[in-house]
């Protein structure tokens, strides 16, 4: 028996021949290599699918932005050039790749965004100059007109327009010695109306940033178009100074409106004179000057040091600098009334510098309310054309400076 078991098992055991074991794995070696070559062709598809395609690549960065872009000096293309080198030297890897075609995409984004604000329509286009009007005490009608300026240039007194010989109201006694307390820092959100006779109203907001320490102000004034999804400033004005016991003394008034090259006026106090970055006139400067912006918070502050200084029916001359000149402006103190506002009812004095010949054709209209630390709660510019521009207060932000 134990004979036969052996002869059983040498059987089972014995080696099997080299062909055959070939025979018996050949299928199974055949499925690894199909099942191989899928799992290299379905990795090399998805890496390939990774790469940038070139041409795509250089179409995006050299998108051309719309006519309607806003000024080069806006546009964000250096940022887009840079993109694009980026995107030629970091090449030779997929993650540098991508972070480079991103980054042309995001520039291009960018320039989209400012194509796609809509062009202004040339109603729009005319608002401008009725904004620096408006938003500041500007003698000009919103058509750029001023009354008896030549443009011409040279040195000249601050007083010219008065040897033209004009209204009775020259008589106006000069605003010089007073005495003065800053109203607190506060930014203004105001809403913009333009009604043009003939045309349908036009609409903005403007904004009146005041901020100071007691001894030096800073008066930032913006004004625009509210559009669906952004906005678009048409006009902004700086003002610095010094603040003293008796005066406002702006050191430097800079203004940009869309489309033109930013103005300076300076204000030489020791020399005392003033000077404009787009004239070559050197005026004298009064005694308690202001510049177009800062005489709304001059008023403000002559009011919070002393109420019963307005009483109806005064008169003051104060000498404004503008862009390109200096006048007197001649205020008459009208009454004291009610203005109804989006932020409320506020009683105010209304101040008025009516037109002038000779000197400006639109009347300006200020509403200075009390209860807000004297701040112009409305302003409007009426042109000599008819049309109206009035600026009046949404809402405050009080802020300790």
């Amino acid at each position: 028996m134990s004979s036969c078991f052996l002869t059983e098992l040498n059987t089972q055991v014995k080696p099997t021949s080299g062909p055959s074991v070939i025979r018996q794995l050949l299928p199974y070696l055949t499925l690894a290599a199909v099942l191989h070559g899928l799992l290299l062709a379905a990795l090399n598809g998805a890496w390939l699918a990774q790469q940038p395609d070139a041409p795509a690549a250089l179409q995006i960065s050299l998108t051309e932005v719309p006519a309607a872009v806003a000024p080069a000096a806006e546009a964000p293309a250096p940022a887009a050039n840079k993109a694009t080198l980026a995107a030629k030297s970091n090449a030779s890897t997929g993650s540098a790749r991508r972070a480079a075609i991103r980054a042309p995409a995001q520039a291009v984004i960018a320039d989209a965004e400012i194509a796609a604000a809509p062009a202004l329509p040339l109603a729009a286009s005319q608002l401008i100059p009725a904004l620096s009007a408006v938003a500041t005490a500007a003698h000009t009608d919103g058509d750029g007109n001023r009354a008896g300026s030549s443009g011409s240039s040279g040195t000249g007194s601050a007083n010219s327009g008065e040897a033209q010989g004009v209204s009775a109201a020259d008589d106006a006694p000069r605003l010089t010695t007073t005495q003065i307390i800053a109203p607190p820092s506060v930014t203004m959100q105001m809403r913009i109306v333009r009604e043009t006779p003939g045309q349908n109203p036009m609409y903005g907001v403007g904004e009146v940033r005041w901020q100071h320490d007691s001894q030096h102000y800073r008066l930032e004034l913006n004004a625009g178009l509210d559009l669906l999804l952004t906005s678009v400033t048409l006009y902004q004005s700086v003002s610095e100074g010094q603040i003293t016991q008796a005066a406002l003394q702006p050191r430097i008034l800079s203004e940009k409106r869309r489309g033109r090259s930013e103005t300076a006026t300076h204000f030489d106090r020791s020399g005392a004179t003033v000077t404009f970055s787009s004239s070559n006139k050197t005026l004298a400067l009064q005694s308690g000057a202001q510049d177009r912006a800062s005489v709304l918070l001059q008023l403000a502050a002559l009011g919070k040091a002393d109420p019963g200084w307005f009483q109806a029916g005064r008169r003051f001359r104060i000498q404004v600098a503008e862009d390109r000149d200096a006048m007197d402006f001649e205020f008459e103190v009208v009454e004291e009334t009610t203005l109804k506002t989006s932020a409320g009812n506020y009683r105010c004095w209304h101040l008025r510098r009516p037109p002038l010949a000779g000197k400006y054709n639109s009347a300006l209209d200020i509403w200075l309310a009390p209860e807000l630390h004297w701040l112009p709660v409305q302003i409007r510019n009426t042109e000599s054309n008819g049309a109206v521009t009035t600026q009046t207060l949404r809402s405050t932000e009080w802020s300790p400076h």
